[in-house]
């Protein structure tokens, strides 16, 4: 799809992310492109501006990682989009789309296993990757997106321990609004709290003029990049999710078919070399970040007194969901059990 045609109709949005001094991956054998190829240009949309650091650097990098795979079969643009894979892919006609998935739990409530869950029932990357590869999580997702022509891979853990940020210590979340999505959205509403949905490159603004209280964000070089350490001195640890939840690398159907074996695998290989090198850079960056960021900004770091609720809530929430209809419950019991094998290592 042209560039330029694809800015001027797609939705502008938010910006999330952290920059990730990530290794590039290694090409693979036997897919050398020969002068007489024709290089096949892809549109990569992000729901980032293209001037934030963050999620859209990341999607630069996972795209240059899959033109070395491929070998120069492919040159990926990438551009500033819609918020999920299905506007980005089925409705603006994207061939590539790098991001997570809450946009599109919307659409196909299930896939609010994939966005992830609130409380503690929300998995760190290590339960993620054995949802995704050993109870069937992937076959799922690739089910549910199936009728929008979009097929999605994994890629990687959006935040261990997501952050609620404001400007003075919460207590309780009964009475306060927070800028959040998902699940999360309905545990603040069932808590008594109202949820603000913005998009997040409106979050520094709307939390430096109190149009919101609090807002949710995954990872702290999330929080650097938005500058929200400059308007907000509280920092509560994992309020509403221990963890966040999964981000994907989706694909127009079209293109995979089209793609040889050999291609289809050499990208599933790069995807998965890219998401354990960013969740690595994630886990090692996160304590000295958590201290850079109290240094300069005088940050303090503490425990929302509401999480027990929060935690009873966000199970409720869940339940209801699971029993929603059949595909609700397909994901449910595949969820579940990998959280159980989790447990139990």
């Amino acid at each position: 799809m042209d560039r330029r045609s694809f800015i001027a109709t797609a939705s502008a949005a938010t910006a999330l992310a952290c920059a990730s001094p990530m290794r590039p991956a290694h090409a693979w054998a036997g897919l050398r492109a020969t002068p007489t190829q024709r290089t096949q240009e892809l549109m990569l949309a992000c729901p980032s501006p293209e001037s934030a650091a963050g999620l859209f650097d990341e999607a630069c990098v996972l795209a240059r990682d899959l033109e070395r795979a491929l070998e120069a079969r492919v040159k990926i643009d990438v551009v500033s989009g819609p918020q999920g894979s299905i506007e980005s892919i089925a409705g603006k006609g994207a061939d590539l789309f790098y991001g997570p998935e809450q946009a599109n739990a919307a659409h196909v409530p299930a896939l609010a296993f994939v966005a992830g869950l609130p409380g503690r029932l929300a998995m760190d990357a290590r339960g993620f990757r054995i949802f995704m590869e050993q109870h069937g999580g992937s076959a799922l997702w690739a089910e549910a997106l199936e009728g929008y022509g979009v097929t999605p891979i994994y890629a990687g853990h959006a935040g261990e321990a997501p952050v609620l940020w404001s400007r003075v210590s919460l207590n309780t979340l009964s009475g306060r609004s927070v800028a959040t999505s998902g699940l999360n959205a309905q545990v603040v509403a069932g808590l008594g709290g109202a949820p603000v949905p913005l998009s997040s490159g409106e979050t520094a603004s709307a939390l430096g003029s109190g149009r919101t209280d609090a807002v949710e964000i995954a990872t702290l070089t999330q929080a650097i990049a938005l500058k929200i350490p400059q308007l907000a001195r509280y920092a509560a640890r994992a309020p509403l999710a221990d963890h966040a939840g999964a981000l994907s690398l989706s694909v127009n159907t079209r293109v995979w078919r089209n793609w040889t074996p050999q291609m289809r695998e050499a990208v599933l290989s790069s995807v998965r070399d890219y998401s354990l090198r960013r969740e690595r850079h994630d886990a090692h960056s996160a304590a000295i970040l958590q201290q850079a960021i109290a240094q300069a900004y005088g940050t303090i770091y503490y425990d929302c007194k509401d999480a027990p609720r929060v935690r009873r809530v966000g199970e409720a929430v869940v339940a209801e969901l699971a029993g929603s209809s059949e595909q609700t419950r397909q994901f449910n019991d595949a969820y579940m059990a990998a959280c159980s094998q989790v447990r139990l290592a």
